[in-house]
């Protein structure tokens, strides 16, 4: 499948560029071509507030960079080593030259002052290293304190958000996100009898449509944290990462890969937190247990040391992590804290 996809790919790649203007992509077609973030609050059809110009390039630039690294990494993995070279020394080059067209040195933030523009630079590695702490600030200050918790994204926006508060351990921010009942959220389509997913958050025209659709991917991968391997595809080798946040006190998830279920569930009782993981027949996971301490984890009752088809592979930030075998397992975390 992607020996098929690869051309195709490129090609799609290759129009974009021939839209290009200094290796800036700009504004071209008619009104449904390039509209960069669909749908964000306030940015609907029924409003004539449609993202500005300036603020669709960025995104759409960024989208682009995002194309690119998939075609970098498809090379990649398909051996075809040259390609994979090229794509990585254009991806360094339009980093630099995107962060220079659209970034505010006096404000320092890119333009608007909306949470998918400072998504996506983050997301494509736009932002300078020396940067990135200070624009990882700024997103995180739209969300809790100018939109109160909430999401101010569009179609495409919102799914890259929770992948990026995801992969950087951000569940907290997404935890809040997720718990809003009011005006615009999942929470708010729910209070007002929704059971289907809207086109726009306020409810306007389609009342079932493929906007807004990504929350469950979270629940699978960040609250239960069942994510494939990448070093070993079709969950061959299995991620259990699980997101302790909030006032969560119980998950339970499973799924149904190639090689057998997988679960994750976990339970917590003051601090102390029970996580019973499954990994199927022919299947090893690596296990990121929220503790701080190695000697607070037992598997059944013994240490880590002495526990049967479990190896401590190391630290990571506030977590031990582990390597298993197939087998079912259980976990009890004394003193566990959110991550």
């Amino acid at each position: 499948l992607l020996e098929r996809a690869y051309e195709p790919t490129r090609f799609y790649i290759e129009f974009l560029e021939s839209k290009c203007e200094n290796d800036i992509l700009r504004k071209y077609g008619g009104q449904w071509d390039f509209i960069g973030d669909w749908v964000p609050p306030g940015r609907g059809m029924d409003t004539s507030n449609w993202p500005e110009k300036a603020a669709a390039e960025l995104f759409n630039n960024c989208y682009r960079l995002y194309l690119w690294q998939i075609l970098e990494y498809d090379a990649y993995v398909l051996g075809k080593t040259k390609d994979a070279g090229k794509g990585a020394a254009r991806i360094a080059e339009l980093r630099q030259r995107i962060h220079q067209a659209f970034y505010d040195t006096e404000k320092r933030q890119y333009l608007p002052d909306e949470q998918s523009y400072q998504l996506m630079p983050l997301m494509t590695g736009v932002v300078p290293d020396d940067l990135r702490s200070s624009v990882q600030q700024k997103l995180e200050d739209l969300i809790l304190e100018k939109d109160n918790g909430h999401l101010d994204t569009g179609m495409l926006g919102t799914y890259f958000l929770i992948q990026y508060l995801q992969e950087t351990d951000r569940n907290d921010l997404l935890y809040t996100i997720f718990s809003q009942e009011t005006f615009p959220g999942w929470g708010y389509m729910l209070s007002q009898g929704a059971t289907t997913f809207w086109e726009q958050w306020n409810g306007y025209y389609s009342q079932i449509h493929s906007c807004f659709t990504s929350p469950g991917g979270w629940f699978y991968q960040g609250l239960a944290g069942i994510r494939p391997d990448t070093t070993a595809p079709g969950f061959k080798k299995i991620i259990v990462k699980p997101a302790v946040v909030g006032g969560l006190t119980w998950v339970q998830a499973s799924y149904n890969s190639i090689h057998g279920r997988i679960e994750s569930n976990w339970r917590r009782e003051g601090d102390t937190l029970t996580m019973e993981v499954t990994a199927p027949a022919n299947t090893t996971a690596t296990v990121y247990v929220p503790s701080e301490n190695l000697d607070d984890v037992t598997e059944k009752g013994d240490r880590i040391a002495d526990a049967q088809g479990v190896r401590f592979k190391e630290m990571y930030k506030d977590r031990v992590v582990l390597e298993i075998d197939s087998g079912n397992y259980i976990f009890v975390v004394r003193n566990c804290q959110e991550n």
